[in-house]
C-alpha cells in the first residue's frame, strides 16, 4: 500500500479507537434517533441523541495522538515510538520508518500528531516527541513530509530547555492557528524548579 497526501479528529488516550456516528439529528426536537436494524455495537444514550459506537481497534501500546491524512488513512502514534497505520477500517502491518530515537521515560516518548491545515498542498505532518538529552528528555516539535511509506524531510522545528530526567509531566498537544504556524504546549519533569520553567516558554 502506497501513502498518499490527503480531519483532525479528537482523540483521548484510552487502549481502545472508538468510531462513533450520529444514527439521527434532532435539532430542535425532543425525539432521539433510534439505531437501524442492520447497525451493531453498543448504544449511547446522551441528553439530546444515540450515538451508535462501534470498536475498530484494541489493544492499543498508549495511544497518543491520531490524526487523518484523508478519508481513509489515518496515523495513530504509540508512546513508545511507532506511528501506526489504519487503513480502510482496518490496522495494517506496517509502520512508518524514519522517526528519531525518543526518550521513552515514564510519560515521555512519542506524543502528538497532527497533519497541517493545508495539508493536501504542502504534505507537511507535525509531531511532539520527548528527544533523548545526556541528562534525560527534551520535549521536541518536528515536522516531515511522506515518502514510500517512509517519514522524509525531518526537520526539528522547536526543543523545550533544560532537558529532564523526571518520568512525569512530558506532554505535547499540538494546535494551528491562523497566526502562528504550530503551537505545540509543553511542560517538563520534576516539580521544582524544572516545572515553573513552562510559564516562561
Amino acid at each position: 500500500m502506497r501513502l498518499s497526501y490527503g480531519i483532525l479528529f479528537p482523540f483521548s488516550v484510552v487502549t481502545n479507537l472508538f468510531i462513533a456516528s450520529v444514527l439521527m439529528l434532532s435539532c430542535g426536537s425532543a425525539d432521539k434517533g433510534r439505531p437501524s436494524a442492520n447497525q451493531s455495537g453498543r448504544v449511547v444514550d446522551s441528553e439530546q441523541q444515540l450515538f451508535h459506537v462501534d470498536t475498530l481497534l484494541s489493544n492499543l501500546e498508549h495511544p497518543w495522538g491520531m490524526t487523518w491524512l484523508n478519508d481513509q488513512l489515518l496515523l495513530i502514534t504509540e508512546r513508545r515510538g511507532r506511528i501506526l497505520v489504519f487503513h480502510n477500517d482496518q490496522i495494517t502491518t506496517m509502520t512508518l520508518e524514519g522517526l528519531p530515537e525518543v526518550y521513552l521515560h515514564g510519560q515521555g516518548g512519542l506524543l502528538d500528531i497532527q497533519r497541517h491545515p493545508d495539508f493536501a498542498n504542502n504534505g507537511w505532518i507535525y509531531v511532539s516527541y520527548v528527544k533523548p538529552a545526556a541528562n534525560g528528555g527534551q520535549t521536541a516539535l518536528a515536522r516531515f513530509r511522506l515518502a514510500d511509506e517512509r517519514i522524509n524531510e525531518l526537520e526539528e522545528l522547536y526543543l523545550a530547555t533544560p532537558a529532564s530526567s523526571s518520568d512525569v509531566h512530558f506532554g505535547g498537544r499540538i494546535i494551528f492557528d491562523k497566526i502562528i504556524t504550530c503551537i505545540s504546549a509543553s511542560v517538563i519533569g520534576e516539580p521544582l524548579p524544572t516545572r515553573k520553567t513552562c510559564q516562561t516558554t
